[in-house]
This record gives C-alpha cells, structure tokens and sequence, in this order.
C-alpha cells in the first residue's frame, strides 16, 4: 500500500480533519481517511471497499487503523496523541493485518478493547 490512510471509529467529523490536518504536517504526507461509524457488522474488507465512508459519528469507544504506515509514522502518529494540549481523546490504535481484515468490525472493537484491557492489567500489576 503505496498511500498512507487511516480508518476512524468513534470521532465526528470534526475531530477527524483536525487530526487529518495535523499528521499531514507532523508526516508531510497526504492522507486519506474513512469512517468506520456505523458499519459494525460490514468486514474491514468492505468498509475499505465502500464509497459511503464519510460519515462520522461521536461514540465513547474510538479506534484509529493505521493503513500503510511504517514504524517511524506510527511512533510520530503516537507522539501527537500523547501530546495533552491537543485535548483529542486518544483511541485505541491497531494496524490492518491479513487477519482482522476479514473480521466483522464489531469483532474487531471487541478484541482490542480485550487486549487494551489486558494490557491496562499487565501495567498495573508493575505499577
């Protein structure tokens, strides 16, 4: 995947081309973006696939699929959410994989919130 994109889930639209705005110059790369809102029983496939992906919905869970990033655009993608005067309500991140792309999206929100869940666990047992 030649172009860098990211799926969102649980940001209005707003909040979307603020983020959008601010990782094109942190990254000095175009983005794309789609929306994840609303489509939780369609297949990442098929929401990567559709072209009705710009609606945007506000919801308390919120996820970012990075889409063709390296390591190094992730980690800076990371430093932007970590930055508390952005006051943007930092989501959960994943990555597409050969796997999770034919998962239903519900399917997807349910195990990484498993996994943040594990690992809030793991760091509050070396805390």
């Amino acid at each position: 995947m030649n172009e860098l994109g990211l799926v969102f889930y649980g940001y209005n639209f707003k909040t979307v081309k603020k983020i959008i705005n601010n990782l094109k110059k942190i990254l000095d790369k175009k983005l794309f973006y789609i929306s994840a809102s609303g489509k939780e029983e369609k297949t990442v496939n098929e929401i990567l696939k559709k072209e009705d992906n710009k609606i945007f919905s506000e919801n308390e869970i919120k996820i970012i699929m990075f889409l063709g990033f390296n390591d190094d655009e992730i980690t800076k993608t990371f430093h932007f959410f970590s930055d508390n005067k952005n006051e943007i309500p930092k989501p959960i991140f994943c990555i597409l994989t050969i796997y999770n792309i034919n998962w239903k999206f519900k399917d997807l929100i349910n195990y990484l919130i498993e996994e943040e869940n594990r690992f809030k666990k793991i760091q509050k047992n070396f805390s």
